[in-house]
């Protein structure tokens, strides 16, 4: 098949057309259009949305793509209208710093918005019936948090990741925001921007491949030793690599 670079209007109409009835798989779509001439070319402005007074630090659409959420500097959190170039609601977050990331909760009538920060929190804003933002803390890190994974099947489970070198594993459940145990440490600069999930998850995994010499000490002492982590996920769809499961290794 032609690459979109080369390609026709019509045939990257038809490419984009079947990304979106779900008859191209995400990740090879993704490569196709990668850096594409003949895409780039037909971008154009479509408007501008005003409403923060900082640098917008994030932006993330909703599931259905109809509603876009941005953090700032201002420590803001804005959910805007995009199609009318207007905002919907805007409420302040409840951090000290520069809001880094801002995501919606999937499952949950885009009400859970969650947030990460300089500050070194995880915050969660819950939209209530009568228009108002009640926020709380979830989760907080010895540094700055530059990001959040969300978990795609669920409406309660997500990952963080700091400066601190910690990944964190957060439920939030019947209201009650709950800190999980770090699932791995690693240094500040292995970390940033290691977290993905597909959004044909069906299972996140961890795996801790221990030195054999010292494996034994290593579970005693609960640490120690030279251990490589592997990042990976299931997927209910065979990739055109083939298989199932795809790694990352990142120690």
């Amino acid at each position: 098949m032609k690459s979109l670079c080369g390609a026709s209007k019509d045939d990257k109409f038809v490419e984009f057309w079947k990304r979106e009835i779900g008859l191209s798989v995400s990740r090879t779509f993704s490569r196709r259009i990668a850096a594409s001439e003949g895409v780039v070319k037909q971008l154009d402005l479509y408007g501008k949305l005003k409403g923060h007074h900082g640098c917008v630090n994030t932006i993330s659409f909703n599931s259905s793509g109809d509603t876009l959420v941005s953090g700032s500097d201002d420590k803001q959190v804005i959910l805007w209208d995009w199609a009318t170039k207007t905002s919907k609601l805007s409420y302040p977050s409840g951090h000290f710093d520069n809001i880094f990331q801002a995501k919606f909760m999937p499952f949950t009538d885009d009400r859970k918005i969650i947030t990460s920060s300089a500050d070194g929190q995880v915050r969660l804003g819950q939209v209530l019936e009568n228009g108002n933002v009640d926020t709380k803390r979830l989760a907080k890190h010895g540094g700055r948090v530059h990001s959040l994974a969300v978990e795609p099947g669920s409406p309660y489970i997500f990952y963080s990741c700091g400066e601190d070198g910690f990944i964190q594993h957060i439920m939030d459940a019947n209201k009650q925001g709950r800190e999980g145990p770090s699932l791995v440490t690693l240094t500040p600069d292995m970390i940033m921007h290691i977290l993905h999930l597909s959004r044909m998850q069906a299972m996140s995994f961890v795996e801790e491949h221990y030195n054999r010499g010292e494996a034994a000490e290593s579970d005693e002492e609960g640490g120690g030793g030279d251990d490589a982590i592997d990042f990976g996920y299931s997927e209910d769809d065979d990739s055109e690599e083939g298989g199932n499961s795809i790694e990352c290794d990142v120690g």
